[in-house]
């Protein structure tokens, strides 16, 4: 399972809680090409979906629910600066 140890201190995140999956993407998918795309969706949803055992989640099928996200696999991993996590690049 993906994870990160960036942590909330006073309401505010820690940056390193934004963007670890999309530079695990970036690495692994991208770089190093050690993972398959496929592989790295088992690995940062639907593993943690078995591990805490929230059912009807972490597959696309009639009937469950539908938590999508869509990215680029050409720009998923961009770096962002620390000091703004969390802006969005323009569309």
């Amino acid at each position: 399972m993906g994870g990160s140890d960036g942590i909330y201190v006073a309401g505010q995140p820690h940056p390193r809680g934004y963007g670890t999956f999309a530079r695990l993407l970036r690495r692994h998918v991208r770089e190093l090409g050690d993972w398959t795309r496929e592989q790295a969706t088992v690995h940062l949803a639907a593993r943690p979906v078995r591990h805490f055992r929230l059912f009807n989640r972490g597959t696309i099928a009639r009937g469950e629910a539908a938590d999508l996200a869509t990215i680029d696999p050409t720009t998923v991993g961009t770096a962002r600066p620390t000091a703004t996590p969390i802006s969005l690049p323009p569309v």
